[in-house]
Formats: structure tokens, sequence, C-alpha cells
């Protein structure tokens, strides 16, 4: 009889055991090393992780020059994380074409970084189909949308380039957009073809630049 007792109580026990593994087994604490970018972190332990979600402005390599704000948005991930663990929640996708562990990082207090980066105008929503993260993509782009129009980061730089250009081409599919010239844009079929007047119309509506033809100005 007592045996039956105890029996319902450890089966509770596992139970919560079993949901708690569940929920928390694709998040790790972890010490940040180097920021390289600002939309990449190298751990501790030497992983490299890919903020999900976002693109930011590259920094100098090789024979390229750095992007506008480059180094500006790289030091805004170092000071958002300097002396501080992190949580990093591991994503459906993986790894990149790099290597590199696509997840959602946040602090302590709960801030996302991918979420803290759009917001400060520092890097912008970057969709990508095999993120499988739609809530985290319309939350970004809500934020980016309030950030281009307080002006923050970035944005009043990089949308001026838009009185240089006559239009832009997006797919609707990739959600990436392209100058007229581009031989990529020019590939783009009817179905999934996109016409926006200026860059601000392609990046309030989601979309992200082709990085072939890209528009984002050099470092000045």
């Amino acid at each position: 009889m007592r045996y039956g007792m105890h029996r319902p109580k450890t089966r509770v026990v596992w139970i919560a055991l079993i949901i708690s593994l569940f929920f928390f087994r694709g998040a790790e604490a972890a010490g940040v090393r180097w920021v390289p970018d600002g939309d990449t972190l190298v751990l501790v332990g030497g992983e490299t992780v890919r903020l999900q979600g976002i693109d930011a402005p590259e920094v100098a390599r090789d024979d390229r020059p750095s992007q506008y704000y480059a180094v500006i948005s790289r030091a805004v991930l170092q000071k958002a994380v300097r002396g501080k663990n992190v949580t990093v929640h591991k994503a459906q996708a993986g790894r990149d074409r790099y290597g590199r562990l696509l997840a959602r990082v946040s602090l302590k207090d709960g801030t996302g970084l991918s979420r803290f980066m759009v917001e400060q105008g520092a890097a912008f929503a970057y969709p990508h189909p095999d993120q499988l993260d739609a809530d985290l993509m319309r939350e970004l782009l809500v934020l980016q949308r309030r950030a281009i129009r307080q002006g923050a980061g970035f944005w009043p730089r990089v949308l001026a380039v838009s009185n240089q250009e006559s239009g832009w081409v997006g797919n609707g599919r990739s959600k990436r957009f392209h100058r007229l010239s581009c031989r990529y844009g020019k590939r783009i079929g009817k179905r999934n073809r996109v016409s926006f007047l200026s860059l601000r119309d392609a990046f309030e509506a989601g979309f992200a630049p082709c990085r072939k033809c890209t528009p984002w100005p050099v470092h000045k």
C-alpha cells in the first residue's frame, strides 16, 4: 500500500524532469571571447555564433574595405556583452554555410541581442528561409521600422542612397532586393518579382540587400 501511495509522486517528478529537459536542452550559458562584427560572437569555448535573424555591416576583410558603420556596429555589440555571460538558444537551422552556429542569444536580464542590435540601428533584419523562425522575424521587422522612423544608427546615411537610384527589385521568395542592373535581380520571375521605389520601401517590407549588388556605402 505504501509503495502504491508514493508511485504517483515519483511519476510526477519524472514528468517534470522530462518537460524541463525538453524546454532547456537547446540553451546554454557561455562567456564571450571575441566579437568579430555586429552579428557574430566567438564564445570562450571556441564556438562561433551567428546571431539569428540579423545582418550587420561587413568589417574589412582581405582586400575589401569596411562597410559604413561596421566598426561602430561591432563596438555596440562588444559593449553589450563585455564582461557578461550570454545564453545561447540554438536555432532549428543548426549552422550557416560557414559553419557558424545559428542561435538566439540573450543577456542575463533577458535582452535578446538580435533585437537589441536592430533597435540601435546597428544591424538590419535578415530573413532566411532556413531559419524557420517567423515570430522572431516579425518582431525584428517591427523594431526595424521604428529604428528607421527614428533615424537610429546607420539608417539616415544608408537610406540616402535611394536618392541616387531609380528603383529596386525584390524577390518575394528569398526576401532579397537588388539594383535594377543586378544580374540576379534580372533573373527573378514575374511571380516572385516585387518592385520598390526606394531603399526605405524595401527595408520596411522586410527585404534585405543582395550581397552581390549591395547599396551599402563603404566606410569613410
